[in-house]
């Protein structure tokens, strides 16, 4: 199996950030899966996914983030203004954001 490099981020109890660098795809998002269980059981506020060293995902890599989006939103929080943790990736790169478009998905996550 194919690895991919995922960092987990502590900066407080209330923020949870993971990097990742490599392809996300079939092979490697169960260790995204893995590393995003492992943030929702830190019970944080925020969780933020970095994609910028992310230069490929396939519909795994997707199905993966759209399953914790909705850990997200079904897991709420009374800290937080919206009633739910906050789930967003950030740097984004073209071609998944362009998959993230085919997949009409653009819309239900918080990109920054």
């Amino acid at each position: 199996m194919k690895e991919i490099d995922i960092k987990i981020h502590t900066p407080d109890e209330k923020q949870v950030h993971i990097s990742i660098i490599g392809e996300i795809n079939i092979h490697t998002a169960p260790q995204l899966h893995d590393s995003l269980h492992t943030a929702f059981r830190a019970n944080p506020d925020e969780i933020t996914i970095d994609l910028s060293a992310v230069p490929f995902m396939d519909t795994a890599g997707i199905a993966t983030l759209v399953e914790g989006l909705q850990w997200s939103r079904n897991a709420p929080h009374t800290d937080s203004h919206s009633g739910h943790r906050t789930f967003r990736l950030q740097g984004v790169t073209a071609a998944v954001r362009d998959l993230f478009g085919l997949a009409k998905l653009s819309g239900e996550f918080t990109i920054v």
